[in-house]
């Protein structure tokens, strides 16, 4: 029996030692969980110190930062800055009975009968006790010693922060308002005192309206006045609410104005040429910032700068795993860095772990449980195909968003003048988004109904052009922009029309000449005429326009089509992907002289957005960064182990771009596995203890 003991022991030891190891993975998790959450709350600070007497060097606690959270106290904060400088405290009560008797050993009346600890908060000695004033992000707080009641710190009591309530920040309108435009589309941004952002509650005219994305929102005035409510509460339950009356006077849109007349009829190719080359060198002297302004480059064959990665990477840390994770992914930001990701030769199925391509055709649900495919209105069916054409990728048959599907979605929401709006909710008629429609529908136009869809579309764009050869998106977006013309010059060119033709010459004036002439001599593109500086979105989207006609003036194919899948990636199962039905007529188009036969596009998401009818546009892919991965050290094995080769475009990467594949994310065991395994284990041990009581017990009976 003695024996069976010992072997009991030395399971029960061999289970506490390999414990560890099974929850292992489960605290690598958790690690990297509370480092992400230590950084974020490290932006959550303030300034502290703790002055007994300047004179005699008594300083407890010189001037540190001090993490706080929403709902700290000036006194819940001196006990955080003791308690980690191992100062001792003494304080009696809570709240606005709080009072602080002793630090670091001083005591009230230690030094006179006017002795004592006081506070201030940025300069200001609250008339309030430590108990009761909350404190903010950036705060100054100092707690000095007196002797005489406050003179000799001047320390004189003024009312400090008595208004907590949350604030509401609206942008595009103000109460009282009289306008002329149909559509409204504004913005709101509501915190609590601590600067924690709230959701708002938004109605107009009694119906609650949500934001088309972030904190945007667009609405359909009623003729007459119209009532804005907006409301907002805290975690605490304080609340603020607004209300503005904003009336809509209808009246008949003017005519457009003619522009000056051009006497060219032939276009300067050689000038197409010079533009491009000057586009592209403004970007570069100026920095890669952006995922549209690297395709640019990629398409039109200039080296991508290496800083480039940092940029990219961050991008997918700061609005992909974080939107994925707060519930606030926009399906724009996938499609667009998918699209990034082949024109730097990487393999969006494999971007730091994660499938992007599977996220665009099983879309995610962001918070609210609003399908992210649809909630960005038309933008997200038509990158979609965009980013899933790029390379002809596969999409599963049951997808939650197959090819047809999304093409179904946006024969759908074309208007009856063959023209597309941004939403059904922002009805107004888009040259922006039809332009961009036709680079998405583009490679399935041998379906007779898309076919016939994007011939309306055409007609209708060629009906609408001014007669300086441009495009008027109303007062809303600027009158007159270059991104307008940008986004009708790649569709057109998906299509395979010529830009030049006479169907977009209007007295004289063709779009491509039309686009030029926002040009400035840095080589950087202006928004509208009046502009007088070089505008990052209208630069790069004019980029991609000149190198669309370009490229079909050249016969290369469409601008976001990056050549053939060559290799597939297996699949958790070492499967290949199975396909759905194959894109439209996406033929390998290097080197046809026939219609190209792809789509470009424009995402205009937050990021990208022309400034005018684009209402998604808003975000920055200027958050704070992290760099989030390096190029593998062995390129030449790198080289050979990338699946995605650049066969449709003559286009030139840093070696470090173009051999680097996405990171993948650490496996990490879960707590469901852990506590099988422990069971199990348990399991075993328990009945190895049972068969030997039952053996004891058979000799007994011998």
């Amino acid at each position: 029996m003695r024996k069976s003991y010992k072997l009991v022991n030395y399971l029960i030891v061999i289970l506490m030692l390999a414990a560890p190891f099974f929850t292992l993975g489960t605290k690598v998790a958790a690690e990297e969980n509370q480092t992400k959450t230590t950084n974020t709350e490290q932006q959550n600070t303030i300034e502290h110190s703790i002055i007994i007497s300047e004179e005699t060097n008594e300083i407890p606690l010189p001037l540190i930062d001090l993490e706080i959270e929403e709902g700290d106290t000036v006194l819940d904060a001196l006990i955080k800055a003791t308690e980690e400088n191992h100062i001792w405290l003494s304080y009696r009560g809570q709240g606005a009975g709080a009072y602080v008797e002793g630090i670091d050993d001083v005591f009230e009346f230690d030094r006179g009968s006017g002795s004592g600890w006081m506070y201030k908060v940025n300069g200001v000695f609250p008339n309030r006790g430590a108990g009761v004033i909350k404190l903010v992000p950036g705060d100054r707080v100092e707690w000095l010693y007196t002797t005489n009641l406050g003179q000799d710190i001047g320390a004189e009591l003024n009312p400090f922060r008595e208004n907590l309530e949350p604030t509401i920040l609206v942008n595009g309108f103000t109460d009282g308002d009289t306008v002329k435009e149909k559509h409204l589309s504004f913005t709101i941004d509501a915190t609590s005192y601590f600067g924690t952002p709230l959701v708002p509650i938004v109605k107009v005219n009694e119906l609650e309206i949500f934001p088309t994305e972030e904190n945007h929102y667009n609405v359909a005035l009623h003729e007459g006045n119209n009532t804005i409510s907006i409301y907002a509460e805290d975690k605490e339950g304080r609340h603020v609410s607004q209300s503005y009356t904003i009336q809509y006077e209808k009246v008949k849109e003017p005519a457009p104005t003619p522009g000056d007349k051009n006497e060219e009829t032939d276009f300067d190719h050689v000038q197409l040429t010079a533009a491009i080359e000057n586009t592209s060198a403004f970007i570069l002297e100026n920095g890669v910032d952006s995922e549209w302004e690297a395709i640019g480059l990629a398409t039109s064959g200039k080296v991508i700068p290496e800083n480039y990665l940092s940029v990219f990477h961050e991008n997918v840390e700061n609005q992909i795993i974080s939107g994925l994770e707060n519930g606030r992914i926009k399906i724009t930001d996938i499609q667009r860095i998918a699209i990034a990701a082949v024109a730097i030769c990487l393999d969006p199925r494999n971007i730091d772990g994660m499938n992007l391509l599977e996220l665009i055709y099983n879309s995610p649900e962001r918070r609210g449980g609003f399908d992210t495919m649809t909630f960005q209105g038309n933008n997200g069916p038509i990158f979609a195909l965009i980013a899933l054409d790029t390379k002809n990728f596969p999409v599963p048959e049951d997808a939650k968003w197959t090819r047809q599907a999304l093409i179904d979605e946006l024969l759908r929401t074309q208007n009856d003048d063959g023209s597309w709006s941004l939403n059904e909710m922002f009805d107004t008629p888009s040259v922006d988004i039809t332009g961009m429609a036709l680079t998405g529908l583009s490679p399935y136009k041998d379906q007779p109904a898309v076919r016939e869809a994007l011939d309306r579309a055409v007609n209708w764009l060629s009906s609408v052009q001014t007669d300086n050869g441009g495009f008027d998106g109303g007062d809303f977006v600027g009158g007159i922009t270059s991104e307008a013309t940008s986004q009708v010059i790649i569709g057109l060119s998906a299509y395979g029309i010529d830009p030049t033709s006479q169907a977009f010459t209007k007295n004289g004036n063709n779009i491509i000449s039309h686009l030029l002439a926002f040009q400035n001599p840095d080589g950087g593109f202006k928004h509208t005429m009046d502009y007088d500086y070089s505008d990052a979105m209208a630069t790069e989207q004019a980029l991609q326009a000149l190198v669309a006609y370009n490229n079909f003036h050249n016969g290369k194919g469409s601008l976001y089509h990056f050549g053939e899948l060559e290799e597939e990636l297996p699949d958790d199962n070492g499967d290949n992907p199975g396909e759905e039905e194959k894109p439209g007529n996406q033929e390998d188009e290097q080197g046809k002289d026939e219609e190209p036969k792809d789509q470009d596009e424009q995402e205009k998401d937050e990021n990208h957005g022309d400034k005018t009818d684009d209402l998604e546009k808003g975000g920055n892919n200027t958050d704070e960064k992290e760099q989030q991965g390096n190029p593998e050290n062995n390129k030449n094995d790198q080289k050979d182990k990338d699946s995605l080769k650049d066969n449709g475009k003559e286009r030139t990467v840093t070696d470090q771009v173009s051999n680097e594949i996405g990171k993948k994310l650490p496996d990490t065991s879960s707590n469901f596995y852990n506590f099988i395994l422990i069971g199990v284990m348990t399991m075993l041990v328990g009945g190895l203890l049972l068969i030997l009581h039952f053996r004891q017990l058979h000799k007994k009976v011998s």
